[in-house]
């Protein structure tokens, strides 16, 4: 991103900056999985409402006689998924000692002196951006992993469950014993995700799960063997061995989630070792393949609502995600705030079935 080195410190970093730094910085793992799943949109207030229908095989209209009124059917039962959306904010700023330094690195021409102290300075704002997009996936990944959003109230520190009609009885199924996949001899992840397509009522399937999840089903002695019926089965299959199976056979598309892809931390200042996965090992989900699950939908923030404020710059990215600096005389601080408030919708929830597959060691 081209910098201005002759503008005021204060006015290097700004709003319309940091947002064209999020976006040219824009790593490779973005966007997420639930990004493509869950398109973003926008809508104004914090209220976030969809309905949702029980999938199921059509019904075949009654005979009727000519000249006589059709026969009323029953309403479908429909379930309506009313939420407040949850909101998000956090800051961090430039402090005086730092605006120092960057003034004396400024003194000079050379580029490599002080771009460095300008780009870690836009790293920190960048990083909240991130921090936002991590909190978002963390709902998504959370809604097809679990069925449910959990959300910890920061003022009353009370956990918030959201609903979103997921129905745990039918929708989710729990291996245990011989059956789970981490008994390789005995489990049958192909029986287990068939069954789980046939509750769901969808014709081709997504399969979502992790890479740890998806090295432990494709080490299943069964699976091996109908791979490779009636003729030599080797020690492993390779991945592609599988998911050509799958999909010849089954109609299932994987969705693996790397690492890479998959990880978050819960404070900037947690350990390394301290590392969380939006969509956690052992499970398998199993939605509608080729399609859209819902939206994330961003509502409104205090930020985005009063962007032309003096004194203070906003901009958008994201589709809804807030980014706030303004300066504060004294002492003398740039300040940078990220805020949204977001929760994604689901209304094909019906069509989920999640697979507790095995048990993490």
């Amino acid at each position: 991103m081209p910098i201005n080195v002759s503008a005021r410190l204060y006015e290097l970093f700004n709003a319309v900056n940091i947002a064209g730094y999020y976006n040219t910085k824009q790593e490779p793992v973005r966007p997420y999985l639930g990004a493509t799943l869950f398109p973003p949109t926008e809508v104004v207030g914090r209220k976030l409402s969809f309905i949702t229908g029980r999938a199921g095989a059509p019904i075949a209209l009654r005979a009727s006689a000519l000249d006589a009124n059709a026969p009323l059917r029953s309403p479908i039962p429909l379930n309506v998924v009313e939420a407040e959306m949850p909101f998000f904010r956090e800051g961090m700023q430039i402090k005086e000692s730092i605006m120092m330094d960057l003034a004396v690195a400024l003194q000079t021409t050379n580029e490599a002196l002080w771009r460095p102290y300008i780009e870690k300075a836009y790293d920190g704002a960048y990083d909240l951006i991130l921090g936002a997009d991590a909190t978002v996936e963390r709902m998504r990944m959370a809604l097809l992993s679990t069925g449910v959003i959990n959300i910890l109230d920061e003022k009353d520190n009370v956990p918030i469950d959201i609903d979103y009609g997921f129905d745990t009885a039918s929708q989710m199924t729990t291996l245990a014993g011989t059956a789970m996949w981490s008994n390789t001899a005995t489990s049958d992840p192909m029986g287990d995700l068939e069954k789980a397509m046939i509750a769901a009522n969808i014709g081709s399937a997504r399969v979502i799960m992790t890479r740890a999840t998806f090295n432990m089903m494709r080490a299943s002695e069964k699976l091996r063997g109908n791979i490779f019926v009636g003729g030599v089965s080797p020690a492993t299959v390779t991945p592609q061995q599988v998911q050509d199976y799958f999909s010849a056979n089954y109609d299932f598309a994987f969705t693996i989630l790397e690492p890479r892809q998959n990880n978050y931390r819960l404070a900037w200042d947690a350990p390394t070792a301290d590392i969380r996965k939006f969509f956690p090992d052992g499970v398998a989900s199993v939605v509608q393949g080729g399609v859209t699950l819902g939206e994330t939908v961003y509502g409104s923030t205090p930020e985005g609502l009063t962007a032309d404020m003096e004194g203070a710059q906003t901009e958008i990215v994201n589709t809804g995600v807030a980014v706030r600096t303004y300066t504060t005389p004294h002492t003398v601080n740039v300040n940078t705030v990220v805020s949204e408030t977001v929760l994604p919708s689901f209304p094909e929830i019906g069509s989920l079935h999640i697979i507790n597959a095995y048990t993490p060691a």
